[in-house]
Parts: structure tokens; C-alpha cells; sequence
């Protein structure tokens, strides 16, 4: 049996509605330590949204080193982007592909273990949760200073 997600869902809707309320990008990330349940509360926020895509950096063999082009996973039927494994992507064209999906309007999820997976340019826009043991227990915002400041 699944880990009840609601309440994390729940407070992601919130933060989505408060980012669109302050006119900001619709880019959010969470971060959290493997196994703290980014994972399942990623694949739960996919199942819950309309026009949502699930997508998982993961690669499927262990020995795989080549780092994948994240626009290569987008699919054009979504307007809403999980990626878990963020930190896998291709660093020279992650910004470049988040920029641009951001500029359709689409909103993007990325989960990562840790903020220096994700460049800095990109964190300034965001609004950072944390994940710890299976539940969304802080929310922040990145400043451009580096300071993270509590969201709401």
C-alpha cells in the first residue's frame, strides 16, 4: 500500500496558486535525500493534474553515463512537467530547455537530492520545497543573493 499523498499534493496546489497570484514562473523544485519520497509524490502529482507528464531521468541501466537532453522527454501533449532525476539532465541544455518551457506557459516540477543539482540562474526563479520522510516540510524561495526565505 502507497504512502497517502494528499496532504503534500494539497500543499504543492498551494504553492502553485500562490506563485501564479505573485505573477512569478510557474518552476518549482524539491529536494530531498534518496528514498524521502520525491519519487511518490512526484508520480501522485502527475496522476492528480490534467495535461501532467511524468518524467524520470532515471536511466534504466546502472552503467548508463551519458547525460539526457531533457527537451528529449518532453512530450507536446503536457503543459505540466515532473522530472525526477532532474540532476541527471544535460547541464548545457537544462536552463536553455526549462527557459523555453516556461515561456509556453507550462510548469515544471524538478526533484533533485540536492540544490546544487540544479544551476543557480534556474533556483532564482524558483519556488524550493523540501521533501523529508515522505512529506513536503518546508517551502522556500531562493533569492538571487542565495538566501533561502520561507514561501508564504
Amino acid at each position: 500500500m502507497k504512502p497517502d499523498q494528499s496532504e503534500n499534493v494539497a500543499k504543492m496546489a498551494d504553492m502553485f496558486q500562490r506563485q501564479r497570484e505573485a505573477g512569478k514562473l510557474p518552476l518549482f523544485v524539491i529536494v530531498g535525500a534518496p528514498a524521502s519520497g520525491k519519487s511518490l509524490f512526484g508520480r501522485a502529482l502527475a496522476e492528480g493534474g490534467t495535461a501532467t507528464a511524468y518524467v524520470d531521468l532515471q536511466p534504466s541501466d546502472w552503467r548508463e553515463t551519458a547525460r539526457p537532453h531533457l527537451r528529449d522527454h518532453l512530450s507536446s501533449f503536457a503543459s505540466s512537467f515532473i522530472v525526477d532525476n532532474a540532476e541527471r539532465a544535460n547541464p548545457e541544455t537544462l536552463t536553455e530547455t526549462v527557459e523555453q518551457e516556461l515561456s509556453k506557459g507550462n510548469t515544471l516540477v524538478l526533484l533533485v537530492p540536492m540544490l546544487t543539482d540544479i544551476p543557480k540562474n534556474l533556483l532564482t526563479q524558483a519556488a524550493v520545497a523540501r521533501m523529508d520522510r515522505l512529506s513536503v516540510t518546508q517551502i522556500f524561495k531562493h533569492h538571487a543573493n542565495g538566501a533561502l526565505r520561507s514561501f508564504g
